[in-house]
Protein backbone atom coordinates (compact mmCIF):
# COMPACT_ATOMS: atom_id res chain seq x y z
CA UNK A 1 0.00 0.00 0.00
CA UNK A 2 1.07 3.58 -0.41
CA UNK A 3 3.00 5.02 2.48
CA UNK A 4 1.37 7.62 4.75
CA UNK A 5 4.61 8.55 6.52
CA UNK A 6 5.73 11.17 4.04
CA UNK A 7 9.01 9.33 3.55
CA UNK A 8 10.72 9.19 0.20
CA UNK A 9 9.21 6.79 -2.30
CA UNK A 10 11.25 3.62 -2.62
CA UNK A 11 11.79 1.09 -5.37
CA UNK A 12 14.13 -1.62 -4.11
CA UNK A 13 15.90 -3.46 -6.95
CA UNK A 14 15.66 -7.25 -6.94
CA UNK A 15 18.26 -9.81 -6.06
CA UNK A 16 20.13 -10.53 -9.29
CA UNK A 17 18.95 -13.47 -11.33
CA UNK A 18 15.73 -14.55 -12.98
CA UNK A 19 13.21 -16.37 -10.83
CA UNK A 20 14.60 -15.57 -7.36
CA UNK A 21 11.86 -14.76 -4.88
CA UNK A 22 12.19 -11.45 -3.07
CA UNK A 23 11.48 -11.52 0.67
CA UNK A 24 8.73 -9.21 1.92
CA UNK A 25 10.82 -6.90 4.11
CA UNK A 26 7.93 -4.68 5.20
CA UNK A 27 4.20 -5.17 5.68
CA UNK A 28 3.42 -2.31 3.28
CA UNK A 29 5.76 -3.52 0.53
CA UNK A 30 4.16 -4.05 -2.88
CA UNK A 31 5.80 -7.01 -4.61
CA UNK A 32 5.66 -6.49 -8.36
CA UNK A 33 6.70 -9.36 -10.62
CA UNK A 34 7.27 -10.05 -14.31
CA UNK A 35 10.12 -9.76 -16.75
CA UNK A 36 8.96 -7.12 -19.24
CA UNK A 37 10.65 -3.70 -19.25
CA UNK A 38 7.22 -2.08 -18.99
CA UNK A 39 7.07 -3.34 -15.41
CA UNK A 40 10.30 -1.52 -14.54
CA UNK A 41 8.71 1.73 -15.66
CA UNK A 42 5.60 0.98 -13.61
CA UNK A 43 7.73 0.30 -10.53
CA UNK A 44 9.38 3.68 -10.93
CA UNK A 45 6.03 5.42 -11.36
CA UNK A 46 4.60 3.72 -8.26
CA UNK A 47 7.66 4.64 -6.21
CA UNK A 48 7.34 8.26 -7.27
CA UNK A 49 3.72 8.11 -6.08
CA UNK A 50 4.87 7.10 -2.60
CA UNK A 51 4.63 3.32 -2.74
CA UNK A 52 7.27 1.00 -1.33
CA UNK A 53 7.86 -1.31 -4.30
CA UNK A 54 9.89 -4.50 -4.38
CA UNK A 55 10.59 -5.54 -7.96
CA UNK A 56 10.94 -9.24 -8.76
CA UNK A 57 11.79 -10.89 -12.09
CA UNK A 58 10.01 -14.05 -13.24
CA UNK A 59 8.70 -15.37 -16.50
CA UNK A 60 4.96 -15.26 -17.03
CA UNK A 61 4.03 -18.73 -15.79
CA UNK A 62 6.21 -18.52 -12.70
CA UNK A 63 4.87 -15.04 -11.91
CA UNK A 64 1.28 -16.33 -11.85
CA UNK A 65 2.27 -19.24 -9.59
CA UNK A 66 4.11 -16.87 -7.24
CA UNK A 67 1.07 -14.59 -7.19
CA UNK A 68 -1.12 -17.51 -6.14
CA UNK A 69 1.19 -18.49 -3.28
CA UNK A 70 1.51 -14.91 -2.03
CA UNK A 71 5.10 -14.28 -3.07
CA UNK A 72 3.86 -11.43 -5.28
CA UNK A 73 1.10 -8.84 -5.10
CA UNK A 74 0.99 -8.25 -8.87
CA UNK A 75 2.31 -10.10 -11.89
CA UNK A 76 2.79 -9.07 -15.53
CA UNK A 77 2.00 -12.03 -17.76
CA UNK A 78 1.63 -12.99 -21.40
CA UNK A 79 0.56 -16.59 -22.02
CA UNK A 80 -1.16 -17.90 -25.15
CA UNK A 81 -3.75 -20.66 -24.86
CA UNK A 82 -4.28 -22.81 -27.94
CA UNK A 83 -7.65 -24.22 -26.87
CA UNK A 84 -9.31 -20.81 -26.78
CA UNK A 85 -6.83 -19.02 -29.07
CA UNK A 86 -6.69 -16.22 -26.51
CA UNK A 87 -4.09 -14.86 -24.11
CA UNK A 88 -3.90 -14.91 -20.34
CA UNK A 89 -7.43 -15.33 -19.00
CA UNK A 90 -7.48 -19.14 -19.36
CA UNK A 91 -4.22 -19.33 -17.37
CA UNK A 92 -5.41 -16.79 -14.79
CA UNK A 93 -8.56 -18.82 -14.20
CA UNK A 94 -6.66 -22.13 -13.98
CA UNK A 95 -3.66 -21.04 -11.93
CA UNK A 96 -5.46 -18.65 -9.57
CA UNK A 97 -8.55 -20.70 -8.57
CA UNK A 98 -10.81 -18.79 -6.21
CA UNK A 99 -8.40 -15.85 -5.99
CA UNK A 100 -9.88 -12.34 -6.34
CA UNK A 101 -7.88 -10.33 -8.88
CA UNK A 102 -8.03 -7.29 -11.14
CA UNK A 103 -6.44 -7.55 -14.58
CA UNK A 104 -5.18 -4.41 -16.30
CA UNK A 105 -4.28 -4.11 -19.95
CA UNK A 106 -0.65 -3.21 -20.60
CA UNK A 107 0.20 -3.83 -24.27
CA UNK A 108 -0.35 -5.89 -27.39
CA UNK A 109 2.63 -7.09 -29.39
CA UNK A 110 3.69 -9.91 -31.71
CA UNK A 111 5.71 -13.07 -31.29
CA UNK A 112 7.43 -14.57 -34.29
CA UNK A 113 10.62 -16.07 -35.61
CA UNK A 114 13.97 -14.45 -34.88
CA UNK A 115 16.37 -15.58 -37.61
CA UNK A 116 19.84 -14.71 -38.87
CA UNK A 117 20.09 -11.63 -41.06
CA UNK A 118 18.85 -12.49 -44.54
CA UNK A 119 17.00 -15.57 -43.25
CA UNK A 120 19.39 -18.00 -44.99
CA UNK A 121 17.19 -21.04 -44.30
CA UNK A 122 14.06 -19.34 -45.65
CA UNK A 123 12.03 -19.96 -42.49
CA UNK A 124 8.47 -18.65 -42.75
CA UNK A 125 6.11 -20.66 -40.54
CA UNK A 126 5.77 -22.73 -37.38
CA UNK A 127 5.97 -25.87 -39.50
CA UNK A 128 9.41 -24.81 -40.74
CA UNK A 129 10.73 -25.36 -37.23
CA UNK A 130 9.97 -29.04 -37.61
CA UNK A 131 11.03 -29.81 -41.17
CA UNK A 132 13.98 -27.50 -41.88
CA UNK A 133 16.58 -28.91 -39.51
CA UNK A 134 17.10 -25.38 -38.13
CA UNK A 135 18.85 -25.21 -34.76
CA UNK A 136 16.60 -23.61 -32.18
CA UNK A 137 17.59 -21.15 -29.46
CA UNK A 138 14.85 -22.02 -26.99
CA UNK A 139 13.52 -20.04 -24.02
CA UNK A 140 13.03 -21.53 -20.58
CA UNK A 141 9.82 -23.25 -19.45
CA UNK A 142 7.18 -20.71 -18.51
CA UNK A 143 8.42 -17.87 -20.68
CA UNK A 144 5.80 -16.42 -23.03
CA UNK A 145 7.78 -17.47 -26.10
CA UNK A 146 8.27 -21.01 -24.78
CA UNK A 147 4.60 -21.47 -23.91
CA UNK A 148 3.62 -20.26 -27.38
CA UNK A 149 6.12 -22.59 -29.07
CA UNK A 150 5.01 -25.62 -27.07
CA UNK A 151 1.35 -24.88 -27.78
CA UNK A 152 2.06 -24.56 -31.50
CA UNK A 153 4.04 -27.81 -31.53
CA UNK A 154 1.20 -29.57 -29.72
CA UNK A 155 -1.30 -28.35 -32.33
CA UNK A 156 0.95 -29.76 -35.07
CA UNK A 157 1.40 -33.01 -33.10
CA UNK A 158 5.16 -32.56 -33.41
CA UNK A 159 7.74 -34.16 -31.14
CA UNK A 160 9.75 -31.24 -29.69
CA UNK A 161 12.79 -33.42 -29.14
CA UNK A 162 13.22 -33.82 -32.89
CA UNK A 163 14.02 -30.09 -33.17
CA UNK A 164 17.77 -29.46 -32.83
CA UNK A 165 18.45 -27.23 -29.84
CA UNK A 166 15.00 -27.60 -28.27
CA UNK A 167 16.39 -28.93 -24.98
CA UNK A 168 18.97 -26.14 -24.66
CA UNK A 169 17.23 -23.36 -22.73
CA UNK A 170 18.21 -19.72 -22.26
CA UNK A 171 16.50 -17.47 -19.70
CA UNK A 172 16.98 -14.18 -21.53
CA UNK A 173 15.60 -12.88 -24.81
CA UNK A 174 18.82 -10.97 -25.41
CA UNK A 175 20.95 -14.09 -24.95
CA UNK A 176 18.62 -15.94 -27.30
CA UNK A 177 18.94 -13.21 -29.93
CA UNK A 178 22.71 -13.09 -29.55
CA UNK A 179 23.02 -16.84 -30.08
CA UNK A 180 21.16 -16.50 -33.38
CA UNK A 181 23.02 -13.39 -34.51
CA UNK A 182 26.42 -15.02 -33.98
CA UNK A 183 25.22 -18.17 -35.77
CA UNK A 184 25.27 -20.48 -32.77
CA UNK A 185 21.60 -21.11 -33.56
CA UNK A 186 19.36 -20.56 -36.57
CA UNK A 187 16.04 -19.51 -35.10
CA UNK A 188 14.14 -18.63 -31.95
CA UNK A 189 10.64 -17.59 -30.98
CA UNK A 190 10.69 -13.98 -29.79
CA UNK A 191 9.49 -10.42 -30.22
CA UNK A 192 10.19 -7.51 -32.53
CA UNK A 193 11.87 -5.72 -29.61
CA UNK A 194 14.72 -8.25 -29.65
CA UNK A 195 15.21 -7.67 -33.38
CA UNK A 196 15.79 -3.99 -32.65
CA UNK A 197 18.08 -4.70 -29.70
CA UNK A 198 20.42 -7.25 -31.30
CA UNK A 199 22.25 -6.57 -34.55
CA UNK A 200 22.35 -9.34 -37.13
CA UNK A 201 18.75 -10.53 -36.88
CA UNK A 202 15.64 -10.55 -39.01
CA UNK A 203 12.14 -10.97 -37.64
CA UNK A 204 9.01 -12.62 -39.01
CA UNK A 205 5.85 -11.85 -36.96
CA UNK A 206 3.45 -14.79 -36.66
CA UNK A 207 1.29 -14.37 -33.58
CA UNK A 208 -0.45 -11.55 -31.72
CA UNK A 209 -0.11 -11.62 -27.94
CA UNK A 210 -1.18 -9.47 -25.01
CA UNK A 211 0.66 -8.35 -21.88
CA UNK A 212 -1.51 -7.79 -18.80
CA UNK A 213 -0.94 -6.97 -15.15
CA UNK A 214 -2.72 -9.19 -12.63
CA UNK A 215 -3.16 -7.56 -9.21
CA UNK A 216 -4.31 -9.58 -6.20
CA UNK A 217 -7.40 -8.10 -4.52
CA UNK A 218 -6.83 -8.09 -0.76
CA UNK A 219 -6.89 -5.47 2.00
CA UNK A 220 -3.17 -4.74 1.66
CA UNK A 221 -3.47 -3.94 -2.07
CA UNK A 222 -6.84 -2.18 -2.16
CA UNK A 223 -5.39 1.33 -2.21
CA UNK A 224 -2.35 0.67 -4.33
CA UNK A 225 -4.45 -1.04 -7.04
CA UNK A 226 -5.99 2.37 -7.71
CA UNK A 227 -2.51 3.90 -7.84
CA UNK A 228 -1.42 1.20 -10.28
CA UNK A 229 -4.24 2.10 -12.66
CA UNK A 230 -3.51 5.81 -12.34
CA UNK A 231 0.17 5.19 -13.13
CA UNK A 232 -0.64 3.05 -16.15
CA UNK A 233 -2.90 5.78 -17.52
CA UNK A 234 -0.60 8.69 -16.63
CA UNK A 235 1.05 10.84 -19.29
CA UNK A 236 4.42 10.45 -17.56
CA UNK A 237 4.28 6.65 -17.83
CA UNK A 238 3.11 6.77 -21.44
CA UNK A 239 5.94 9.17 -22.33
CA UNK A 240 8.41 6.72 -20.83
CA UNK A 241 7.09 4.03 -23.16
CA UNK A 242 7.44 6.14 -26.32
CA UNK A 243 10.81 4.65 -27.23
CA UNK A 244 9.65 1.03 -26.92
CA UNK A 245 9.19 -0.50 -30.37
CA UNK A 246 6.88 -3.34 -31.27
CA UNK A 247 4.17 -2.54 -28.70
CA UNK A 248 0.60 -1.31 -29.13
CA UNK A 249 -0.48 0.63 -26.04
CA UNK A 250 -4.15 1.11 -26.86
CA UNK A 251 -6.37 0.47 -23.82
CA UNK A 252 -3.34 0.81 -21.53
CA UNK A 253 -4.52 0.77 -17.92
CA UNK A 254 -8.07 -0.44 -18.63
CA UNK A 255 -9.41 -3.10 -16.26
CA UNK A 256 -10.30 -5.93 -18.62
CA UNK A 257 -11.21 -8.63 -16.07
CA UNK A 258 -12.09 -8.79 -12.39
CA UNK A 259 -13.15 -11.49 -9.95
Amino acid sequence: AASDSGSLATWVPPVSGIGKRIPRTAADAFLLGGADAMVDGLATCLAESGAYVLRSYQNSYQALVDLYFGYLDAAAVSLWDSSSETCNLPYIKRLLPGMPVKVFQMACYTQGLLVQRGNPLGLRSWADLIHSGAVLANRERGAAARVLLDERLRIMEADPKTIPGYEREVSSALVQGSLIARKDADVGVGTEKVYHQVRGLDYLPLQAEQLVLVVAKKPSTERIAKTVQRCLKSDAYKQGLASMVGYDFRLLGECIYET
